[in-house]
């Protein structure tokens, strides 16, 4: 199995018993329905994206699996003001 995925390609697989081979990965895109913007106690922008989806559909392996997502936006906007974000 290393020979095919070394461990220095940082590929990390979790299986259940008898899953292993066949559950197979997916891509997900979820629409946002909402934002809100707001402001921190110090003043910076927070911008509130809410989305079609959540932890009791396609996200709940961050409830029961503690997974890690890494959002990808569909649109490069390299002109919008750079804020922290929080997904709901």
């Amino acid at each position: 199995f290393d020979e095919i995925l070394p461990p220095e390609s940082g590929l990390r697989i979790i299986a259940e018993t008898g899953r292993y081979f066949v559950a197979s990965a997916f891509a997900l895109c979820a629409n946002v329905i909402a934002n809100r913007e707001s402001e921190s106690e110090e003043g910076d922008p927070i911008n509130m994206s809410y989305l079609n989806d959540g932890v009791y559909g396609s996200f709940n392996c961050l409830l029961f699996d503690h997974a890690e997502v890494e959002p990808i936006p569909l649109v490069d906007q390299h002109d919008r003001q750079l804020m922290k974000c929080s997904v709901w």
